[in-house]
């Protein structure tokens, strides 16, 4: 797969239903769950430090992963 930007990936995620959170541990919130694909989930595992450090502000919207 070639590197997406963060929001495309967050509007990936948009799109599926989903929402995006960072969890009080700095970890990520995806839900509901029961909407969450395979593929979806895989998306989020193989980027989530690109997604945490996103939704804290620390990398830049068209940085790509």
């Amino acid at each position: 797969m070639s590197a997406l930007p963060v929001q495309d990936i967050f509007d990936a995620l948009h799109d599926a239903g989903l929402s995006v959170s960072l969890a009080p541990s700095g970890g990520l919130v995806v839900s509901p769950g029961s909407r969450l694909t395979p593929d979806l989930r895989e998306l989020v595992k193989g980027n989530k430090a690109a997604l945490v450090n996103w939704q804290a502000g620390r990398l830049p919207v068209t940085q790509a992963v």
